[in-house]
């Protein structure tokens, strides 16, 4: 039998997840190295933490909030930097509760005169309550 997780180490192990998608996109705005027309990418393990660390570093980031409005900034500001030109997408969404919250996708362009082009996207907000944890007073 597991030992049951803290609420802690269940934080934790949530906010890693939280951040995980949308820093899988920072950590290609990594440096390079040696990354030229028909090079491969060179990734970089140690960049990309670094990436992960300061967008966890920015705290929650639920819609709304200043987190939200930093981690907007911080997508922005490494795409320009990383060479991209960057697009927004404002728009409003209601929630259940029927609060309307002012959202923004976020559109880095690289290479934008490609034939053959990639697209990643992701959530870069965090929920603003654990209405899923298993543990009522968590939520």
């Amino acid at each position: 039998m597991r030992p049951r997780s803290s609420s802690s180490d269940r934080s934790r192990a949530a906010l890693a997840l939280a951040a995980a998608l949308p820093a899988a996109l920072l950590l290609l705005l990594s440096p390079l190295p040696g990354c030229g027309a028909r090079d491969r990418p060179v990734f970089d393990p140690d960049s990309a933490f670094a990436r992960l660390e300061e967008q966890v570093g920015i705290g929650p980031r639920h819609p709304g909030s200043p987190g939200h409005r930093a981690a907007q900034r911080y997508i922005v500001d490494r795409l320009r930097r990383s060479g991209a030109d960057v697009s927004l997408q404002p728009f409003d969404t209601v929630t259940p509760a029927g609060d309307t919250l002012r959202m923004i996708n976020i559109i880095g362009n690289f290479n934008s005169g490609a034939r053959r082009r990639v697209l990643l996207g992701a959530h870069y907000d965090t929920r603003p309550v654990a209405d899923r944890d298993p543990d009522p007073a968590s939520r």
